[in-house]
């Protein structure tokens, strides 16, 4: 009978209130933006603030659009005094979520068939008419769905972990601690970013219950862009550095075990397609933002987010972990994904308009 390898965690990485606040605010003006309109993402889907989603994609990967009554409610900030759609703005809504699900267009001409209709945003080159709704988001508007968008896909990927630590056998008093401990972390904002793009990422949050970085990094950074997208090779670039850090700095063991995939056949062709996302230091693609984003971050800044007081408990010896359930692995259909919202992109909750300096922190759960 073979013998069972028992793992423990990987020691999450924690910052402290400033560095957090800074990293997230820094990670949602570079790869969400803060448009203040109704715009069309890389996908052509309809978007609007920072990266919040007006479709997302049902069980049968059809594009739907999300429930007017709600979207209202988080452009004016109550859910009682919602901005209304006028029938030629909902219509305009349902013609562009009609491209996306056309099946005589390839993905291409859909993305480009829905920014004929609603105009995609562009630094630089914005001008009046680009808009095609009645209502411009303010900044408080757009750091607010930012920190609701933020705290509900947060708990998306602890949900995963939930998941991957059962398969593995974790008890709930365990599987609690260590979601305690991912909280205000450089692992938490990489699987955090990760479900806000449509992936929940269970292979990597695996890996990084397996106390394995070089799986973790692997999935994340050659095996969740199932689009082939430069922007997305450049995001997950940043989420794989936050989630493991450089390799320089893993044990000589976990060195070799990434050397080798840095060696395949298929991390080769991946670099060569995007170089970009390999330049040296941390990635810095063009800024999709306008000029509000800069007020954006400050308001994301300007409120540290509490910290953590104490210290999680010692982790356990590797032998008092209990072994994986049918082995450990994740099942063969489960796959890290591409970019995109998924069927898990539920619309969001109700938002305070009060002023986001007064609420980021304690919006976000963090006590």
């Amino acid at each position: 009978m073979p013998e069972i390898i028992r793992r423990s965690p990987m020691p999450p990485t924690k910052l402290s209130q400033q560095d957090y606040t800074s990293a997230v605010a820094n990670h949602l003006k570079t790869f969400e933006g803060a448009v203040p309109r109704i715009y069309t993402d890389d996908y052509g889907i309809p978007t609007m603030g920072s990266g919040v989603a007006l479709a997302v994609r049902n069980g049968s990967g059809r594009f739907i659009l999300r429930d007017l009554s709600a979207i209202g409610g988080e452009i004016s900030g109550d859910l009682t005094k919602p901005y209304r759609f006028a029938p030629a703005e909902t219509k305009l809504l349902n013609d562009t979520v009609g491209k996306l699900n056309d099946p005589k267009l390839d993905p291409d001409a859909k993305k480009r068939e829905a920014q004929k209709l609603i105009p995609e945003y562009r630094p630089g080159a914005e001008t009046a008419d680009k808009n095609k709704f009645g209502f411009s988001l303010s900044d408080e508007r757009i750091a607010k769905q930012a920190e609701t968008a933020w705290s509900e896909h947060r708990e998306r990927a602890f949900d995963t972990v939930r998941q991957q630590a059962d398969k593995r056998g974790w008890s709930k008093e365990q599987t609690d601690a260590y979601i305690e401990s991912l909280k205000g972390t450089r692992q938490e904002i990489a699987l955090t970013s990760m479900a806000f793009n449509g992936v929940p990422a269970p292979k990597a949050t695996g890996a990084m219950l397996d106390n394995d970085p070089a799986t973790m990094r692997k999935e994340i950074l050659y095996d969740s862009n199932a689009d082939e997208s430069r922007g997305i090779a450049t995001r997950r670039r940043a989420e794989a550095d936050l989630a493991t850090g450089s390799p320089s700095g893993w044990k000589p063991e976990e060195q070799a075990k990434w050397k080798a995939v840095e060696n395949s056949t298929e991390a080769k062709a991946y670099r060569k397609a995007y170089p970009k996302a390999f330049e040296q230091g941390q990635p810095s693609p063009d800024t999709k933002d306008p000029m509000s984003t800069d007020s954006l971050i400050e308001r994301l800044k300007a409120n540290p987010l509490p910290r953590f007081e104490g210290q999680p408990a010692p982790w356990p010896t590797a032998s008092q972990w209990p072994q994986p359930k049918d082995g450990g692995a994740d099942g063969a259909d489960e796959g890290d994904g591409g970019g995109g919202p998924g069927p898990q992109d539920a619309p969001m909750g109700q938002t305070d308009p009060e002023d986001f300096t007064r609420s980021f922190g304690s919006g976000l759960g963090l006590l």
